[in-house]
């Protein structure tokens, strides 16, 4: 993943990253691949993510690694369940 540094792009998403926020969650995340060297995410105010939500951020780490973007996800607090934990966690990768 990485650590985040000045040059980075910081993206906080805050309440529930779902199908609702895709369009805008979708918008935030590709401004930050295009216009900084590292992507911070930092998703420890989200209140609720979905199948929507986890394919943005699964296609967003994706679309990273192939231009040599690094990026650094805090997800702390985020999801009590082992199974989404777990789906999160994949994005390292």
């Amino acid at each position: 993943m990485g650590e985040y540094r000045e040059s980075d792009f910081r993206i906080c998403l805050d309440g529930p990253v779902t199908l609702a926020s895709a369009a805008e969650m979708k918008e935030r995340l590709l401004a930050g691949l295009f216009t900084a060297n590292g992507l911070e995410l930092n998703l420890e105010r989200a209140t609720e993510i979905d199948i929507a939500g986890l394919q943005l951020l699964w296609a967003a780490a994706r679309e990273a690694k192939r231009n040599g973007v690094a990026i650094v996800c805090r997800v702390s607090g985020v999801v009590r369940s082992e199974e989404h934990t777990s789906e999160l966690q994949s994005l390292r990768h």
